[in-house]
């Protein structure tokens, strides 16, 4: 019979396209395409209907179809072998590699329709939206076909082969299961160890590693981040990816391999078929008979019914182990697990690109190996509960194994039993991969209690979740509709997909434990509360469900599920039912205790509600926005700390004045969020009314303040931790390391802009020959005096800003009296922790660095940088101006912040860096340096509230951390930073919602004061001189530094460099933005008989200016460059030629007399120009064989 592939093509889809899987899939990808539809997936101010976003959405909507192509695998390509067809297929008179060839393309037809439902589910709501392009901007045909054709068409040719391949050599679903994993971890794998754009989007990847990750990545996600990763907002919203460079490769590279999967699997096909034409001719000799043997006068023991049960439950399990976790698939699964989690130990430890490579902690690694599991565990628990639900029927044993007089308890519990088993195992191959890490780094602090703690933090949730799972499979009638819900339903309560769908209350997320932080400070401190609750409470209801379970389980054939539930009680005996009603009322009183810690002992709050409080308190208190109101002049308080109460209490007296000309007859208060005043009085106030839903004061005097006059406020409040919150983010309590912020808890004189719904108002702008008198930090006061006394337990140490003026012990607590002896901004913090402490003394300012005992791997550096800083900054800038330095580590939080002589440094920013890896960049150094610098860019010299503030406080303290870092590596390490920031702001500055601004009026956008603020005055510093560049500092502090009024600007600093030669540079940099393509070719070198060598190259830059245009005003470049060349003298030693030269109409030739042979030349070596492409910023000189005349 000649069937053709048409035919057999028509079949095979009609076939797929009526499959559950199919059609749940499909609900499923409606479902996403919806929920995600009008929402821009990517970072940035990016246009929903750009083609960059609809491309991004689709690259990493091949995670999700992956797995939906891997179960319509499952239940498709291996089905002959399955339901045990194969030899009646082999038999019939088709040609077996065109059936193979149209499953085949079935697959990937069935496999397409999903992911392109999905994707018109994503756009098709916004284009019929009545916003339009206003708000989603214009739709393009092209657009949209264009990464349709790039990328999910091969993405899905790629699976599909795949997993077609190894379909011919496998009869079980499950190994198209491990198939579908081993695709994902490959790709995660790759992505990870080589360091892939979607790790490391916020920095700029190049050369030949990204080039590899590229190619190596089958999805094309690094490729097409590869060529865009440095796109603007508006080539974003205005250009296509295009199908060239790495992206082309990976394509072809990918499509091939496809391609070759496929043509060996027909290839087998035909070999197939070929021996199945020749046995056929065989005739098959008859099996023998198997002997019949009659069983007589058997006679069955009896035994006691608990010990017979407990004995079928162990040979159930031991059965359900052996066949599942003791079995080739599952030893493969654990192999893929071990791979994964490597792969993101190494990404996250060793490729973290915010503190640098770190050491190996177990509180670093744990959460590392929760997230990594997580996409894992979700699918293995989902398709392993399939497998134990329906092993016995498929293999024909279900009716046999209802008959037998075996506990049904003990077949169901040893199946629930074995999954618990497979989290485990997950769990425990993950600590392994983790411990084996920590030993091959020379790492033996193993913290083995935190591993532990990882069953009941991770393994007991992800266990409540197998047994909703069983039940969901012994509700549903079919397997892989199974599989595709309980991915869904674990997705929803297991992941963030469930916040996002609005479950945001713990109650209403099935299995979740509530906010989770761990610290070395204190473990899991406090929140084992909430955790040891929730694990009851979800435990309860776990308990529901397998006896939900076991009804569905234990059903009879003919009854429905309907009924098999309503009959529980009678498959029960009277001790399970009593059991059942015990779990039921745990449950409701779990429930109820819950919501008792939630709702009442503390507030819940959602997040529709939260917003809906602060429009309120906008509307309620507009009048008093921007009104006048007393300033604070004057701070003086007591706090006291009470670690083992999760405690404190403050008591403070403020000092107000009117600051304004015109009186101030009334005025608010407002109150943090969590903070709990408990008494306020105010001198001459008529009344003070508390509005409690706002936790707001409205005060109004007897007589108006008048222009100049004080009052003075005391107010007392205190903060407990009481229960546990749903979310709970208030790190502020602990029981060693409290730590806060006044912002967080001190009342706010005035109206709080931070409790309101509108973003604050972009500064002032800046004006030449305005004065200014309102600093960047004023809100509620100017500059203030300070003083402090902290209290706290005995065994622990208390730190606030300012210098150390006395310290004593009455009973079992520790007071500590500081004062800031100069004026300051309204910025201050308190700690409390039982700290380990190294003091040393440089220019007579006592350092002192508090750490935790754990953390003292990088001490002794950090005391090195602060020493160093402290002593050049004084040097270069002016006197340090404070009798001590302190620095204290906190725990939790990933940040440094300095305060008046004071820096509290989270353990998370640089205590745990690794400074013994190779490389490595030695963040914590940095970090010391930039927040010492702090005490001058900050704290001395005080901008104006105007735009562009932080330029002379973030950037500057950016590139006084630089100057301290050279003199500790030299200037391998410079160019190696200027580089990293400069890649950092040239893929970041695509990443944000507005478009970029000039550095001098930019509104403290991350990727400028920090990245190119760094790169900006390093380049002017270098340009203009070191000692003009401290000079013109060092004038800035002596005219501006604790300043009251008339606050330093950033034309204070251009105008220092008015008429200077390089003024037009200067102002290139902090006055617009500018982007050069700069780039050397035609490299030779020619010899003369003198043996003198003459190195020739052509320079060329173009310039675009994005200052006043999005898309850049493109220019030719008419630039002085510097360039160096290395030349090798006799002696092999390595010397440089520098010089300058002009560019000419973006051009010039260079040609250089040299008496050595150049080997290598780079242009603009000190990065004074930003490049995107600095590959081709230096080039090898090759030979000319000739030599020409003297």
């Amino acid at each position: 019979m000649n069937v053709t592939v048409k035919s057999l093509l028509q079949f095979e889809a009609y076939y797929f396209l009526r499959q559950p899987v199919f059609l749940l899939g499909a609900v499923f990808v409606v479902a996403l395409g919806y929920f995600l539809s009008g929402r821009v997936v990517i970072s940035g101010n990016v246009a929903f209907f750009s083609a960059h976003n609809l491309t991004y959405f689709l690259v990493m909507f091949s995670i999700p179809a992956l797995f939906i192509t891997t179960l319509l695998s499952s239940n498709t390509l291996i089905r002959d072998k399955s339901f045990g067809f194969a030899e009646l297929v082999n038999a019939a008179p088709i040609s077996h590699a065109r059936l193979q060839l149209s499953r085949y393309l079935a697959l990937v037809l069935a496999s397409t329709m999903l992911s392109l439902i999905a994707f018109v589910c994503y756009v098709v709501p916004a284009l019929l939206s009545p916003e339009g392009e206003l708000i989603f901007g214009r739709f393009s045909l092209a657009n949209t076909l264009w990464p349709v054709a790039i990328i999910l068409i091969p993405n899905v040719i790629f699976t599909c082969s795949v997993l077609f391949f190894f379909s011919q050599f496998i009869s079980k679903a499950l190994w198209i299961f491990l198939t579908g994993l081993g695709i994902y971890v490959f790709y995660m794998s790759v992505t990870a160890f080589f360091d892939s754009p979607m790790f490391t989007a916020s920095e700029q990847i190049q050369g030949a590693q990204l080039l590899l990750t590229s190619i190596l990545d089958p999805f094309g996600v690094s490729a097409f981040l590869e060529q865009t990763q440095l796109w603007s907002t508006a080539e974003k919203n205005t250009q296509r990816f295009s199908l060239s460079g790495s992206l082309l490769i990976n394509r072809f590279v990918w499509l091939a391999i496809s391609t070759g999967l496929v043509l060996l699997t027909l290839k087998n096909s035909v070999s197939l078929s070929s021996h199945r034409t020749k046995t056929s001719e065989a005739t098959p000799k008859p099996a023998p008979e198997p002997k019949k043997q009659i069983l007589q006068n058997v006679q069955y023991a009896t035994m006691n019914h608990v010990y017979s049960g407990w004995l079928m439950f162990k040979r159930s399990l031991a059965i359900e182990l052996s066949s599942t976790i003791f079995s080739v698939p599952f030893a493969l699964l654990l192999l893929l697990t071990a791979v994964l989690v490597v792969g993101q130990l190494i990404a996250s430890l060793e490729m973290n690109s915010v503190i640098g490579a770190l050491h190996p902690y177990t509180s670093s690694i744990a959460p590392i190996i929760v997230t990594s599991l997580k996409v894992v565990s979700i699918i293995t628990v989902s398709f392993y509960a399939a497998e134990l639900a329906y092993r016995a029927k498929e293999n024909r044993f279900y009716e046999v194994l209802m008959a037998t007089p075996v506990s049904r308890w003990s077949l169901y519990l040893s199946q629930l039993v074995t999954l618990c088993v497979l989290v485990l195992s997950l769990l425990l191959t993950a600590i392994i991969c983790a411990l084996g890490y920590q030993l091959i780094n020379g790492f033996y602090d193993v913290n083995w209690l935190l591993y532990v703690s990882l069953v009941p933090v991770y393994a007991l949730p992800m266990m409540y979740l197998a047994v909703l799972c069983m039940t969901i499979q012994f509700a549903l009638s079919n397997k892989y509709a199974g599989i595709l819900a309980s991915v869904l339903v674990m997705g929803v309560f297991g992941t963030s997909m469930g916040a996002n769908l609005g479950l945001e209350h713990v109650l209403v997320k099935f299995s979740t434990l509530g906010t989770i932080r761990y610290s070395d400070f204190n473990g899991f401190d406090y929140f084992w509360y909430n955790i040891s609750a929730m694990l009851f409470h979800w435990a309860t209801y776990t308990g529901m469900l397998i006896f939900l379970g076991f009804a569905l389980f234990n059903k009879q054939s003919g009854k429905s599920r309907t009924q098999a539930i309503f009959t529980l009680s009678q498959a029960l005996s009277v001790k399970q039912r009593a059991s059942m009603m015990v779990i039921a009322v745990s449950a409701v009183m779990s429930t109820l205790f819950v919501y008792w810690n939630t709702n009442v002992v503390n507030t819940y709050q959602s997040g529709n509600s939260r917003d809906s409080h602060a429009f309120e308190y906008q509307q309620t208190f507009a009048k008093y926005k921007g009104a006048n109101a007393p300033l604070i002049t004057d701070i003086n308080v007591n706090v006291a700390f009470y670690p083992q109460n999760y405690g404190l209490t403050i008591h403070g007296k403020f000092a107000l004045q009117n600051t304004n000309m015109a009186p101030i007859s009334e005025f608010i208060i407002s109150v943090p969020e969590q903070a709990a005043i408990t008494d306020i009085t105010i001198r001459d106030a008529q009344s003070i009314e508390h509005i409690e839903a706002f936790n707001t004061f409205k005060i109004i005097l007897k007589s108006p303040l008048k222009a100049g006059e004080r009052i003075s406020m005391t107010f007392s409040s205190e903060l407990f931790r009481k229960g546990f919150k749903s979310k709970d983010t208030d790190l502020t309590l602990t029981a060693n390391g409290s730590y806060f912020h006044s912002e967080a808890l001190f009342p706010y004189i005035g109206f709080n802009q931070a409790m309101g719904v509108d973003a604050p108002p972009r500064r002032p702008r800046l004006v030449a020959g305005t004065r200014y008198d309102d600093h960047l930090k004023k809100k509620d006061a100017n500059l203030v005096s300070f003083e402090a006394i902290v209290s706290t337990h005995h065994e622990q140490t208390a730190v606030a800003p300012g210098d150390l003026v006395a310290q004593w012990t009455e009973g079992n607590r520790a007071f500590f009296h500081y004062k800031v002896h100069k004026p300051t901004s309204n910025f201050f913090g308190f700690s409390s922790a039982r700290y380990e402490t190294l003091q040393q003394t440089i220019n007579n300012t006592l350092i002192t660095l508090h750490y935790h005992p754990g953390h003292h791997k990088n001490v002794a550096q950090m005391m090195k940088a602060a020493k160093l800083s402290v002593k050049t900054f004084s040097e270069d800038y002016a006197p340090y101006p404070f009798n001590h330095l302190t620095i204290a580590e906190i725990p939790y939080r990933g940040f440094a912040r300095a305060y008046p002589g004071t820096i509290f440094f989270s353990e998370n920013a640089g205590f745990k860096e690794n400074l013994s890896r190779q490389n490595n960049l030695d963040d914590v150094s940095s970090i010391v340096a930039h927040e010492i610098a702090h005490q001058w860019w900050g704290h001395q010299l005080k901008t104006a509230n105007t735009e562009g503030a932080t330029l002379l406080i973030e950037s500057l303290a950016e590139y006084s951390s630089l100057t301290i870092m050279r003199q500790l590596y030299g200037e391998p390490y410079v160019k190696a930073e200027l580089q990293r920031a400069t890649s950092r702001y040239l893929a970041q500055r695509g990443q944000v919602d507005t478009e970029e601004s000039a550095l001098y009026v930019m509104n403290d956008e991350r990727y400028l004061r920090y990245e190119k603020g760094l790169v900006a005055f390093y380049a002017i510093a270098q340009k203009v001189g070191e000692d003009t560049f401290n000079k013109v500092l060092k004038n800035l502090l002596a005219e501006k530094a604790f300043s009251d009024g008339d606050f330093a600007t950033n034309l204070d600093f251009l105008n220092a460099f008015k008429e200077h030669k390089y003024e037009s540079f200067i102002k290139n940099w902090l006055t617009r933005v500018m982007l050069y393509d700069l780039a050397i070719s035609d490299v030779t070198v020619t010899s003369n008989a003198a043996g003198n060598f003459t190195a020739n190259a052509t320079i060329s830059m173009t310039e675009k200016d994005y200052t006043h245009s999005a898309k850049g005003e493109f220019h030719l470049s008419n630039q002085v460059v510097d360039y160096v060349i290395y030349t090798h003298s006799q002696d092999n030693k390595m010397t440089i030629h520098s010089g300058q030269i002009r560019l000419v109409n973006g051009k010039a030739q260079l040609q250089v007399l040299l008496n050595e042979k150049p080997a290598k030349i780079i242009v603009d070596p000190y990065q004074f120009y930003t490049d995107r492409n600095a590959l081709d910023n230096s080039a090898a000189f090759s030979n000319k064989n000739h030599r020409i005349p003297l």
